[in-house]
């Protein structure tokens, strides 16, 4: 319905500019399309003024966006970590006063507080217009759900503020490749400090994750060589996954026999039974989902988890 009203919107000012719509959902669920189907209301528009970009995240596609985004409109998922991950995303390509509307940010929607709360930028509150200015209007609008706020020369300087506010509880959790994507994105444009509080926030959101890392300090103290055996789309999942937690991992291990590569993206691919460290140096993750290899690890003389 969001995303209805705003395409009206856009077609009544008629405003010269370019317009991009990010769906991070590969399928639009049926309920949605029987009332209203963005992609096929933008195919009946201007082509080259309407962009539809589906499947991968915000982080993902704003390099092929580019700079000069004068308005964003955060309406994507409504929990934490959202839309502060979004916005991170968008930032570097803002214009130095872009105006930036949350919609749907009520009490109940924490991650919308979090960011309104968090950022520093000139924040609008609601109150009736008394003209037709752009100010009244805005102040009006936000009488409603929508948020809004325009950046300024402080939100630059304090866009640590907001990686520091990811560290709250985590409502939803990104796929791995989304947080692959985020992470990579705030390597490249934000500093070292923001990109240490986003892996933080990242393990802590997350059980699993904060009990990998929980065990990186004994474990690569003990054993200086991590290996995963199985090097299959599990193993190739969990080196993503050492890699945000910040686990080096060796290489690869395959049963004899199975691979003639001794080298894969860039890691070294060992047969079995030419592991060439001491099995007191070694730790495996188990990534082949086998029993035959799980039985032979459980014979064997190595230090390892499935």
């Amino acid at each position: 319905s969001s995303s209805a009203a705003i395409l009206c919107c856009l077609d009544i000012v008629q405003i010269a500019c370019q317009i991009y719509f990010i769906d991070t959902c590969n399928t639009v669920p049926p309920y949605t399309r029987d009332v209203f189907d963005l992609e096929r209301e933008l195919k009946r528009r201007d082509s080259e003024k309407y962009h539809m970009f589906r499947d991968r995240s915000l982080a993902a596609h704003m390099d092929e966006i580019g700079e000069g985004v004068d308005l964003l409109i955060l309406d994507a998922a409504e929990a934490m970590p959202y839309p502060i991950l979004d916005f991170v995303a968008a930032f570097p390509y803002l214009t130095p006063n872009a105006i930036v509307a949350i919609c749907e940010a009520i009490p109940r929607n924490s991650s919308d507080n979090v960011l309104i709360q968090n950022v520093t930028a000139d924040k609008f509150s609601g109150h009736s217009p008394s003209c037709l200015d752009l100010q009244s209007c805005i102040q009006f609008i936000t009488t409603g759900t929508v948020s809004i706020f325009q950046v300024n020369s402080y939100t630059s300087e304090h866009i640590v503020d907001l990686f520091a506010a990811l560290k709250l509880p985590w409502q939803y959790m990104l796929p791995l490749d989304a947080l692959l994507e985020y992470r990579k994105f705030i390597k490249t444009h934000y500093n070292s400090v923001c990109l240490e509080l986003y892996n933080q926030a990242v393990i802590e959101a997350d059980p699993y994750k904060k009990m990998l890392k929980a065990m990186e300090q004994s474990l690569l103290k003990t054993f200086p060589q991590v290996l995963l055996y199985g090097k299959g789309k599990r193993g190739q999942h969990f080196l993503s996954l050492l890699d945000l937690i910040g686990i080096p991992v060796s290489g690869f291990v395959v049963s004899d026999g199975r691979s003639s590569e001794t080298e894969y993206r860039n890691y070294p691919v060992y047969s079995y039974s030419e592991i060439p460290f001491h099995p007191n140096d070694v730790f495996i993750f188990q990534t082949a989902a086998s029993e035959e290899v799980q039985q032979r690890l459980y014979q064997s003389k190595y230090h390892w988890m499935g």
